[in-house]
């Protein structure tokens, strides 16, 4: 039996769940402009080997950190939360890389958008795809997430002179 209350969690978690992501991957996109610009290059040409980096490292990575945080010790359980916290900034830094891709396209559709307008719209654009029930949720969620961890990899291991450039 479901209670309103119950539909109420639910409505409530996806929307905290499109709100933050919405504000991580837009934070990111304008703090870090080098590194989303850089993660953008990157996934432009080579999203494919992006989705596989992602897929690799990232659940590698993944595994691992599972794998930790079942260990009983605390500083294991601490060690593994902020793993994933990590595994999750550099995804993040990734689906900025991927936002702006999005942005450059709808400003060339639409001339008239301003640069920050076609990347908040392309932010809720990817956010919300991502949160549409069933079919988001389990292929297009999981797809972006390995190509966003795939290029905010690509980005995070360029150095200083190569991202300046990009």
């Amino acid at each position: 039996m479901i209670v309103l209350g119950d539909v109420f969690a639910v409505i409530a978690t996806l929307l905290a769940s499109f709100l933050t992501s919405y504000a991580m991957i837009l934070g990111l996109s304008l703090l870090y402009p080098s590194r989303s610009r850089a993660a953008a290059n990157y996934l432009a040409t080579n999203s494919a080997q992006g989705f596989w980096r992602g897929l690799l490292m990232g659940g590698g990575a993944l595994f691992g950190l599972v794998v930790l945080s079942q260990v009983p010790v605390p500083l294991a359980k601490l060690a593994s939360l902020l793993g994933f916290c990590l595994l999750i900034c550099v995804a993040m830094v990734g689906a900025s890389g991927i936002t702006q891709n999005m942005a450059n396209r709808l400003r060339t559709m639409d001339p008239g958008l301003s640069p920050h307008a076609a990347l908040s719209k392309s932010t809720m654009l990817l956010v919300g795809a991502g949160l549409f029930p069933v079919v988001g949720w389990f292929l297009f969620a999981p797809a972006i997430l390995f190509v966003s961890l795939g290029g905010g990899i690509a980005a995070w291991r360029r150095d200083a002179a190569t991202v300046e450039a990009a």
